[in-house]
């Protein structure tokens, strides 16, 4: 599994499709912050080998998910907007997106779902969070999710913000921690 912010407004999707191309053994790749322009592109540098679902919510940053078509049936694909009482989505920000596929071998299905939580508003952040922990515990098939989440996590106090906390209340979601924690995450301010 590959989640990759490929941060459309600051990237090359010319480069972002050669990397893409050079990706080898992945089953899903997710991908947030991709420009609506870019998603023939970055499905064409994976040679026809994926199952290829976008997302229509985000504006000019959008969520994509590729599936390896030898590996995996595609079932159904979703964005969230809303699960119950919970919001995911006002209007300005990225839909979680998911797909439910199943392994042709082992016949096991399961969820693939990549988000891209809200930065700049930590309240609403924390309601997406809740809202995917109650949506994944309604879940009848294990669910893994995958994106840019922006919990902050701390690599000194090893905590994450308050919207961390509310997704892994009650053990709905494990945090599968890195070995190697490396932050990827600054601000050159």
């Amino acid at each position: 599994l590959l989640a990759w912010n490929v941060e459309s407004g600051g990237n090359d999707p010319a480069v972002i499709s050669e990397q893409l191309a050079a990706f080898q053994g992945y089953d899903v790749i997710c991908l947030s912050e991709v420009s609506q322009r870019s998603f023939e592109r970055y499905a064409s540098a994976l040679s026809n080998e994926y199952h290829e679902i976008h997302g229509k919510t985000g504006r000019a940053d959008r969520l994509q998910i590729f599936v390896n078509k030898d590996r995996y049936d595609l079932l159904d694909n979703r964005e969230l907007s809303q699960h119950r009482e919970h919001i995911l989505n006002t209007g300005n920000h990225r839909s979680p997106l998911f797909v439910r596929i199943k392994d042709k071998q082992s016949s096991q299905e399961m969820i693939v779902m990549t988000n891209h939580l809200a930065r700049g508003n930590a309240e609403f952040r924390q309601q997406q969070a809740a809202g995917l922990r109650e949506w994944a515990r309604d879940q009848n098939v294990p669910v893994i999710a995958l994106g840019d989440f922006n919990m902050d996590y701390d690599y000194r106090t090893m905590k994450g913000n308050a919207a961390f906390d509310e997704m892994v209340r009650d053990n709905v979601w494990s945090w599968l921690a890195p070995e190697d924690l490396i932050d990827t995450n600054w601000s050159d301010r």
